[in-house]
């Protein structure tokens, strides 16, 4: 009778446990569920801004527009510089920036002026990266998107101490490697010569100017050796020695340097994002401006 009564109990406890159990994978099921529909709509509300936002710049940029608003020709007022006495100071001035922005900007700068330029990474095998750029501090938009709403996937952004008009020998532009495929997510792709030989090209378009890029260098280093003695990322403009030191130290810790050719003479464009790995990696696209008499065909056979 005992024995029975000590089996009824073992019984009753299991199936105390079982429906413990039971509710508690239905609880997790719950979770992961709702996990998965906030994952995927974060994932196209991105989506659909960045899209929205990209066909606004297409559209305008249809329209036919001067390829570079640039002038190299100094600004009035120092007509006497080149007949300045030894003991003068020499007053170098620069263009001014025009009035006016390249009308592909007008809506977006509307909407957003911290708004700098409009970046697009070509891809063959998935989605292009065509996103505005914008520029404040160096934290804002990690975690803000082009309209100034928080948003976990941020919006590129121009480093802080980089200049548009006169345009600084080097360009950075920041961005977050998303786990659901938008922002920089595409851009660690690029640790395959491979794959940079079949997607070779970006462009950066300022307010001011177009710009065409190719591919130069990729780079996996600790967050913490960007910004060393030893390599320096943010270093903006170069004299003869300084460049050929900051290619040095890019050549000592690429994936690989194409063979497109770099001289001291050459702008920079550098796109900077998350490895997501244990070491805290960040992942660097080193590309040069495409040069007058060079071709994109030419160039790409250049690649590897």
């Amino acid at each position: 009778m005992k024995e029975a009564k000590n089996i009824k109990k073992k019984r009753k406890k299991a199936a105390s446990v079982n429906t413990l159990l039971v509710l508690l994978c239905v609880l997790l099921l719950i979770v992961a569920g709702l996990y998965i529909i906030r994952f995927y709509t974060l994932r196209n509300d991105t989506k659909r801004d960045n899209e929205r936002l990209s066909d606004m710049y297409r559209e305008a940029n249809d329209k036919p527009v001067i390829e570079s608003m640039v002038s190299d020709a100094p600004v009035d007022g120092n007509a006497n510089a080149g007949n300045v006495t030894e003991n003068e100071p020499i007053i170098i001035t620069y263009p001014r920036p025009p009035e006016e922005i390249a009308p592909a900007f007008m809506k977006a700068y509307e909407i957003n002026p911290d708004v700098v330029g409009f970046l697009h990474v070509p891809q063959r095998t998935v989605d292009d990266i065509e996103l505005f750029v914008v520029k404040r501090d160096n934290a804002y938009y990690l975690n803000h998107d082009f309209y100034g709403e928080e948003k976990k996937s941020g919006t590129l952004f121009l480093d802080e101490v980089n200049a548009i008009w006169p345009q600084d020998q080097h360009l950075i532009i920041y961005g977050h490697n998303m786990k659901d495929g938008t922002m920089f997510a595409r851009l660690p792709r690029y640790k395959s010569i491979e794959y940079a030989y079949n997607n070779p090209f970006v462009y950066f378009d300022t307010l001011y100017e177009k710009g065409s890029y190719v591919v130069l260098a990729a780079i996996r280093l600790p967050a913490g050796e960007m910004l060393t003695e030893g390599f320096n990322l943010r270093t903006f403009t170069f004299g003869e020695t300084s460049f050929k030191s900051f290619m040095y130290d890019v050549r000592e810790r690429a994936l690989y340097v194409t063979n497109v050719g770099v001289n001291e003479d050459d702008q920079l464009l550098s796109l900077v994002t998350c490895a997501y790995n244990e070491d805290d990696e960040r992942f660097l696209l080193i590309t040069r401006r495409i040069r007058e008499n060079e071709t994109e065909e030419e160039l790409k056979q250049k690649i590897r």
